[in-house]
């Protein structure tokens, strides 16, 4: 029995030697599953956080998309109205350049008739004047005529002009 006595205490010995080993062992791992909770713990507020930044940072994008976007549709009316504007002056610098080389035109006609004017005797002159006066009458006569053409092309437009400018010049030397 002696021998069951020292058996049976070998074998609790030992076994409370395995027991306070596996204790440890417990505590340890009781303790290190309690880190790895704080640690997640952490980590997951750590991810709230995160995602707050992100939403706001997501906010704040689109309300800066929204705005530049507004501000690139002001900005292309504005380009347009400028555009349509510089057409128009483009149109109407046209007109200019038109109207000023007509006036040009009859300018240089009324030089080229003052120079020939000019040249002419005195008895040609008074031929002149007289022909002049029978194409006054004449144009009095087609004014008050129905006009088939509403548009003259340019030589009669330029002939016309040049009578006209003829004329005043014979009314201002009488």
């Amino acid at each position: 029995m002696q021998t069951a006595e020292e058996w049976f205490r070998g074998k609790v010995g030992s076994m409370t030697e395995t027991v306070a080993q596996h204790s440890d062992a417990m505590r340890s791992s009781k303790d290190e599953a309690g880190e790895y909770r704080r640690q997640l713990q952490a980590r997951l507020l750590d991810i709230d956080a995160c995602r707050g930044i992100n939403e706001s940072l997501e906010k704040q994008l689109n309300e800066t998309q929204e705005k530049q976007s507004a501000e690139i549709d002001a900005m292309h009316e504005t380009i347009a109205e400028l555009e349509s504007e510089q057409r128009g002056t483009k149109q109407e610098m046209v007109r200019y350049m038109k109207d000023y080389q007509d006036l040009l035109n009859v300018k240089m006609a009324l030089d080229i008739e003052i120079a020939a004017y000019r040249k002419t005797p005195r008895k040609r002159r008074k031929t002149t004047r007289k022909t002049t006066e029978r194409r006054q009458s004449d144009d009095k006569d087609d004014k008050a005529a129905p006009k088939i053409d509403d548009k003259p092309d340019a030589k009669k437009e330029k002939e016309a002009k040049s009578e006209a400018a003829e004329e005043k010049t014979t009314k201002g030397k009488k």
